[in-house]
């Protein structure tokens, strides 16, 4: 009876721990996707005036700047932070690395 209890309990303790390990994985996957949102933010504004008198005449849209800094500090987080997920005090993130140790 106990040591079904015990094998019980720890196939219900892996089996949150890989969901977890997994939610982990899909959270810091974004780093792929971060890039080409990134280069498509533009944050030059021409005028459409000035684009007719083939005269070009710039502003920076501080808005659109904000965003591009915010995504690219969260992408350099990602990259070569630590990871983002469930975390455990001691011994960090919960990924699949962790569950095998």
């Amino acid at each position: 009876m106990t040591q079904t209890a015990i094998v019980l309990h720890t196939i219900m303790t892996i089996a949150t721990l890989i969901r977890l390990a997994k939610q982990t994985e899909v959270l810091n996957k974004a780093q792929y996707y971060l890039v080409p949102i990134i280069q498509s933010i533009n944050c030059i504004r021409i005028s459409n005036e000035q684009q007719q008198m083939n005269r070009y005449k710039t502003s920076i849209d501080y808005n659109s700047l904000h965003l591009k800094l915010k995504i690219e500090d969260k992408f350099e987080r990602l990259t070569w932070g630590i990871k983002y997920g469930p975390f455990v005090t001691n011994l960090g993130t919960i990924t699949y690395g962790f569950i095998v140790n």
